[in-house]
């Protein structure tokens, strides 16, 4: 078995289709809603869900 571990770097889309349910409680956080597309990082069995924030947003040039 080798060491490497691979994260995986998917954007999917909150809601029933994709099986994709977050907590209230994360959604009311980051002002996330069903629909919105997030940025899921898995790396062996843990995920992470991270908000992608629009990159109009991001203007710090």
């Amino acid at each position: 078995m080798s060491e490497n571990k691979k994260t995986v770097r998917k954007v999917l889309q909150i809601g029933e289709c994709t099986g994709i349910t977050l907590p209230v409680t994360y959604l009311r956080k980051t002002g996330l809603e069903r629909g919105d597309h997030v940025e899921f990082l898995s790396d062996d069995n843990k995920g992470i869900i991270l908000p992608i924030h629009s990159k109009e947003d991001n203007d710090g040039e």
